[in-house]
């Protein structure tokens, strides 16, 4: 039985317990070292540097970290042996501030001297101090990890009660639902859908709403992870719609307005069209950019993706009635303030250092999208020649455009089995596991990010080395072509009648 687009409480927690039953397992064959396939693999591919357990994933180092330290050399990497900030206390972050309201006005075309945002009280709880906006001086905070940092105080604020109800859009992080089931929240799922390529959707959105009327906040994840894929304007447009509507109600009731927490972590990782001048190039729209979006919005992002992974610090801005009831703490780094004001002042040096540094990753990730593409082409040509029939048995869920992640859609592989085993593949989950402990190779399966694991979604890293890519193309060949029909027809193929074996679903 599918499961429903709008879950209800029980039925998200079973699939925050799925996603995280499936990321311990892949954590486990993650960092495990096997005998076996290193031995099979360095014989192979005569690569012995490769390890014996490829994770495809996100949690690798950064395959272009040498050209990123080029170009940033001043920035210190890692923070837990600094000695230099060692013992300072945060400095009130003015300068930080004010790099970061030039760089937010630059994004979203105001003019110096204009409100970003609306001074307004309608977000305040009871217990929550009155909030003067002049200036919107207090529209940022910027923090150590979204994780560890930024989301316990989001959650953890006067902005949310006990059991207050979170409605999320997925596929979505894990960690971001995870966080306020653990503080109290009662989590509620909004599934994407295969035909909308697993975007945030209008009217599925506005469903949810109906059906939790009083929910206090909705997640969104734009860019997504995994897919790539970003919500145009009239899509942002569709949804605004919708969030000014439910709002007007609720304000009219006396209720308190709904609020939107938006991931933009792959905001600025757009693909740009190689050789176009990088200010003709499109810009990713903000959801917060939106007007009936900007006063309801707390947008959070992290530099660890678009900067490099050893810089850690991620940042919330939005309402200044909104964020000055997170629960903000008073140990906040400096260094990493100094850092953040750094990456957001106007120098022209870290202005053209940004630039070339997103140049340098999309100009990667188009060219190791495009072996991974090749390496899926060849591989259902082999499988039509196995399998029979005309279809691509892989094929990507939509055409990523931001970010460093690519999904592949093996539904169409459903109910094949593995050679030697019993087991059909079935779900995501069961894909990756059998991948993972037949060839060595590591990929995130769907259920990970809260979708149905019958779509049989795997998420892939484009954020690793050339000859990373190709040898686990490589190991996903040799599984996918191991793959034969369930029952007496395994192994014989071509005596099959009319030699097609296609699942049907």
């Amino acid at each position: 039985m599918p499961l429903p687009v709008i879950c209800d409480h029980e039925e998200t927690l079973k699939l925050l317990a799925e996603a995280e039953r499936c990321a311990a397992v892949m954590e486990q064959g993650r960092t495990r070292e096997n005998a076996v396939f290193a031995s099979k693999y360095t014989a192979r591919f005569r690569t012995p540097k490769l390890p014996s357990v490829m994770p495809l994933v996100e949690e690798e180092p950064d395959p272009h970290q040498d050209e990123v330290d080029k170009l940033i050399p001043g920035i210190e990497r890692d923070y837990s042996v600094s000695t230099e900030y060692k013992g300072r206390r945060p400095s009130g972050h003015t300068e930080l501030q004010k790099n970061f309201m030039r760089w937010l006005r630059s994004e979203f075309d105001i003019k110096e001297g204009e409100e970003i945002f609306t001074p307004t009280t309608e977000f305040d709880s009871k217990e929550a101090e009155k909030v003067v906006a002049k200036g919107n001086a207090h529209c940022f905070t910027c923090e150590g990890s979204i994780n560890s940092n930024l989301l316990p105080q989001l959650f953890s604020g006067s902005l949310f009660k006990p059991h207050d109800e979170v409605l999320y859009c997925t596929p979505i992080y894990s960690m971001i639902p995870s966080r306020a089931n653990k503080l109290g929240l009662n989590i509620l799922a909004i599934r994407g859908v295969k035909e909308n390529h697993y975007k945030p959707n209008a009217d599925d959105i506005e469903k949810a709403l109906k059906a939790h009327p009083d929910a206090r906040s909705l997640l969104l994840v734009n860019p997504g992870n995994p897919m790539g894929t970003f919500l145009s304007e009239e899509e942002i447009g569709k949804i605004a719609h919708v969030i000014k509507q439910h709002n007007n109600e609720r304000i009219k009731q006396g209720k308190r307005p709904l609020f939107l927490v938006v991931d933009e972590t792959f905001q600025s990782l757009l693909w740009h069209k190689p050789g176009a001048p990088y200010t003709e190039r499109e810009r990713l729209p903000h959801m917060a950019k939106h007007r009936d979006l900007r006063n309801c919005t707390i947008t959070i992002s992290t530099f660890s993706k678009d900067l490099s992974p050893d810089h850690t610090f991620a940042y919330a801005y939005g309402n200044p009635s909104l964020i000055k009831q997170m629960e903000i703490s008073d140990g906040q780094n400096s260094q990493i303030q100094e850092h953040a004001s750094a990456v957001f002042s106007d120098n022209t040096d870290s202005t053209r250092i940004l630039k070339q540094h997103h140049d340098i990753n999309a100009s990667h990730y188009r060219s190791h999208y495009a072996v991974l593409a090749g390496a899926v082409m060849h591989i259902n040509d082999e499988l039509r020649k196995t399998l029979g029939g005309k279809e691509d048995f892989i094929t990507f869920t939509a055409p990523p455009a931001a970010g460093f992640h690519v999904s592949l859609d093996f539904s169409k592989l459903a109910g094949l089995v593995p050679k030697g085993e019993s087991d059909a593949l079935q779900t995501s989950a069961n894909l990756a596991e059998k991948l993972m402990n037949k060839e060595g190779l590591v990929a995130y399966p769907g259920e990970m990010f809260h979708m149905d694991g019958k779509d049989m979604i795997l998420r892939f890293s484009l954020n690793m080395k050339m000859e990373k890519v190709k040898a686990a193309m490589e190991r996903l060949e040799i599984f996918c072509l191991s793959l034969e029909p369930p029952g007496p027809w395994a192994g014989r193929t071509a005596e099959r009648p009319g030699g097609d074996i296609t699942p049907q679903h």
